[in-house]
């Protein structure tokens, strides 16, 4: 479980690094094309560093100091039953840090890679209808014929896509579902990681949140949960205890008497 989850983190990086290389034939255009495609890059590059410093801590803070842990200790081991011990030792420690035992942050991890893999094929899907229609329109050249097959499959407008909505709509789309799991990421870490006392959990908080960026989004999520809670605690409080329901009786009928 713990390989597989690396392996993908690493696959959605390798995505998000292809949509990075891709990103780098709009260097030509003019400022006025380019500035449409700045939210888009912006989004890219807070995607590429989440994913970046998630595989750091799982790496670099996690499983490296419990591995010179675990062969630490197999140089005092004794029998087969020790290493054994030691080792599922070592992976309990490994999961629990990378947050691969807890339901809750699993569940949100897995939905922001959904989202990362998401927004790269959007990302592939449409670039090469835009870096052919701004290509176009430098060069003056006729438009491009939107019969061809290449062509068809895309789209109609380079500002448009199937669903109706257009290129920066759908960037703003994955721009908020993207910064809303990861606040109630942090957030569900920030209270993890003071529950129970690890703080080698809520580095993850210093690494994601270096420069303040999500600080104020995540101060007032905190407030608006806790005023949450407090109005629902406060209408089962308010709530009339319900009496309890009496039994019924069930009217016994008597046995009919034997004959003699």
């Amino acid at each position: 479980m713990l390989f597989r989850h690396l392996l993908y983190s690493k696959h959605v990086e390798r995505l998000l690094c292809n949509v990075w290389l891709s990103n780098k034939l709009t260097k030509p255009f003019p400022l006025s094309a380019a500035l449409s495609y700045a939210p888009a890059f912006a989004l890219r590059q807070r995607m590429l560093n989440f994913v970046q410093n998630l595989e750091y801590y799982m790496m670099f803070e996690v499983l490296e100091p419990n591995w010179h842990i675990f062969v630490t200790k197999l140089n005092s081991v004794t029998n087969v039953d020790d290493v054994l011990s030691c080792h599922l030792n070592f992976i309990n420690t490994c999961l629990k840090d990378c947050m691969l035992t807890n339901p809750e942050l699993l569940q949100i991890v897995n939905k922001l890679m959904l989202t990362f893999v998401k927004f790269c094929n959007f990302i592939l899907h449409v670039n090469r209808y835009f870096v052919d229609a701004e290509m176009t329109s430098m060069l003056e050249t006729s438009v491009p014929n939107l019969d061809s097959p290449d062509l068809r499959e895309d789209v109609d407008d380079p500002h448009s896509l199937k669903d109706g909505d257009s290129f920066e709509e759908n960037i703003a789309k994955f721009d908020m579902e993207f910064s809303n799991y990861l606040i109630i990421l942090l957030d569900r870490i920030s209270d993890v990681g003071r529950d129970n006392y690890n703080e080698k959990l809520v580095n993850i908080l210093y690494r994601v949140d270096f420069n303040s960026f999500y600080t104020e989004r995540l101060e007032k999520y905190a407030s608006e949960r806790s005023m949450l809670e407090s109005s629902s605690s406060k209408q089962k409080k308010s709530r009339p205890p319900v009496p309890p329901k009496s039994p019924k009786l069930t009217k016994i009928s008597k046995r009919p008497s034997e004959s003699s």
